[in-house]
Formats: structure tokens, sequence, C-alpha cells
């Protein structure tokens, strides 16, 4: 899967966003060739190293928006972001625009998200067999992202995420009698190949609908494991798929090897122990030489064994701009020297109200140093 960018980088991109200047064609007069078709108006160019899209203008809310209020923070982001790269080899963002789905509406998605009914709902993904809400159902929700063609703005092709709980609620046992109310619901685990195989199934339906309102182009799908709302650790992406463009059917789907580890770890596999020691090294290089520091937490994303990405966050006190500017060189020094040069790492440097600086090493590239303003 390739590297994508984050909430962060997101956010600071989207402060640089211009209005590309355009000009109206004049009318063509008789005998001339009517002129070509302009682009559409579109954000600037996104940084090449970067996986993010231009927009046409004006912007243009889904139709089908999720209930971001039931996910976490981390979640959405990575969930947004991520669909973009899996996106980005079928629609590169070199000649394709980038919008919210619109075609899927709420009300569409919402009755995909109830159980499934021959009668009642025959268009239900979920499954009719555990609670009939998209909380303690498979799927939590669906997401559709547009990708157009840059030059003349038509639809090029479609992507729709799935995102899967990782449990599903199931019928409790009946209660013995003289023991009080019960939660009518507990709490069943998904398997790794019950997940597979509700992904594959409802990414097939997706699909086909889709060909039904007339999207000849490429189909993109990804199938993400949302976390738990209290954890710290984001969900991942562990399938995807694609219906070639003008194919009826047959999904070719691929495994995402995905992972997230929470740094420091007290407790990790021997695949691992490089990593959190390496990790490890860099918190306590920077407490001995700044021991005004509060803490050091690291989050990193992981190819199976391989280090693609690493925020970290460095909560410090401190009494100059001085000593902040000697704080960042010294962590980007760090950074350089520990971290593989593959790896995509970002750093964040905050007081306990307010961040002060910001360190990014891309990869294979130098680590910059941005000091914000006070």
């Amino acid at each position: 899967m390739s590297r994508w960018g984050r909430g962060l980088r997101l956010a600071a991109a989207a402060a640089f966003f211009l209005l590309a200047a355009g000009c109206l064609p004049k009318a063509a007069t008789e005998g001339e060739a009517p002129p070509a078709a302009s682009p559409p108006e579109v954000t600037s160019t996104i940084p090449p190293e970067g996986v993010l899209y231009r927009m046409p203008l004006p912007y243009r809310p889904g139709q089908g928006q999720p209930p971001w209020e039931k996910v976490s923070r981390v979640d959405r982001a990575r969930f947004e972001l991520g669909l973009m790269a899996l996106s980005r080899k079928t629609f590169p963002p070199e000649t394709h625009l980038y919008e919210d789905g619109q075609l899927l509406s709420a009300e569409e998605i919402g009755d995909w998200l109830k159980p499934y009914d021959p009668e009642q709902n025959p268009v239900g993904l979920n499954d009719p067999a555990y609670r009939p809400s998209p909380s303690g159902n498979v799927f939590q929700f669906f997401w559709e992202q547009d990708y157009l063609d840059a030059q003349t703005g038509a639809l090029a092709g479609v992507t729709v995420g799935m995102v899967l709980n990782p449990t599903v609620d199931v019928p409790a046992e009946p209660q013995a009698a003289g023991q009080g109310a019960m939660n009518p619901w507990i709490a069943r685990p998904l398997k790794p190949e019950e997940l597979d195989r509700y992904a594959r199934d409802a990414g097939e339906k997706i699909a086909r609908r889709l060909r039904e309102k007339g999207v000849d182009g490429p189909i993109v799908l990804g199938a993400y494991l949302a976390s738990p709302r209290t954890a710290f650790e984001p969900g991942h992406f562990f399938l995807a798929g694609e219906l070639a463009k003008g194919a009826a059917g047959g999904v070719r789907y691929t495994p995402v090897s995905e992972r997230y580890l929470l740094l420091p770890a007290l407790q990790v596999s021997e695949a691992d122990k490089r990593l959190s020691l390496v990790f490890d090294e860099f918190k306590e290089a920077l407490e001995r030489a700044f021991p005004q520091f509060l803490s050091v937490v690291g989050l990193a994303r992981l190819d199976g064994d391989r280090l693609l990405e690493l925020d970290a966050t460095i909560t410090a006190s401190y009494r100059s701009q001085g000593q902040v500017m000697g704080l960042a060189e010294y962590a980007a020094t760090l950074v350089t020297d520990r971290f593989p040069p593959e790896a995509d790492v970002e750093v964040i440097v905050q007081s306990a109200s307010r961040p002060i600086a910001l360190i990014v090493r891309p990869p294979g590239k130098e680590a910059f140093v941005h000091l914000f303003r006070q």
C-alpha cells in the first residue's frame, strides 16, 4: 500500500489551497470549430511527495455523509486518506481530481446498513443474525470517493470504503428466572475469515450497484477494520479490491497487511523488538539532552514488519526560543540517525497548550524543521 499523508499534513496543505485562474472560452463563430472543453476550476496542486488530490471548485459536500460523530478522529483521518492511497495507482493525482461522493445518497447508504431482508430490505448488507444497528452489526458505514478526469471534469471512476466493526452483538442466552433484567445483546468478536468473507461479498454487490448507476470506469474498494472508540491505535485496512473498467463483475482482491504499534510499548512481539528498542533510544537521548521533557510517544504504521510511517509527539516545557530551536534540530538529527531512511517520519514538538515545532523526514529525503511563531 502506498504512503499516504496524515491529518496534520492535510490541515497544513489546506492552508495553501488557492483558486486556479481560469478563462472563459470565446464563443465559436460560424465556420469555426467549437473550442475544446475547458478544464474545471480546481484547487492548486499539492506538493508531489503528498498523495492529496486537487479538487473541483466550488466544493460540493458528499451526498452520503457517514456518522463521523461515532468514529474517532484518528480513524476518520486514517480512513479517508488511506482510501486515497488505495486509489492512487488507479486514479493518479497528476491526471485526476478528487470529489466527495455524489452518487450514493444518505438514504441509500442507510438502507445498505440495515440488515438484509428479502422482502422489507433486499439491498441490506448487514447480517440479520446480529443486532439491527450499524454499531452492533458487521458494517459501521460506507464512504464514497469520486475521481474525475482532470481535463474534462467527467467521472473517471469511484472508490468505496467499507468500515467493519471488530465485534457484533448477538442475542444473549435466555435469563434464568428470578435473576433480574439483563442486556439482551452480548458482543462477539468477528474472526479474520468472517471479516474477509463479509467484505468480499459486500464489495461485489456494491460494484454491481455502481455499474447499474452508469459507472463504467474502475471501481476501487477498501475494507477497513475499525478500532474501539477508546483505543489509542487507529483501525486499519485489511483488504483492497478493484473492478476493472467496463467489467460487469469479478472484483480482484488483495490482502493488506497494515497494522499499528503504539510506542513506547511495555510488551511487544519478537518482530517489533528492534523498532521498540530504537524508539526507546530516541526517547532516552532526548531526555538526557533536555531534562525538561514531560513525555515522548509515537505511533508506528507498519506493512508486516516494515516501518512505513512514524508519528511522534514530544511534549516539553521550555524557557526560550533558543531552547526550542536546539531541541528541534537535535530531534531532527536523531530521526536521521536512528530511523530507516525509507520510513516517513513526522515529529511534533508541543507545550501543554500549543505546537512549538514540526520535524518532517519524507522517505529518502533530508529532515527539515519548522518552528511555529508564537
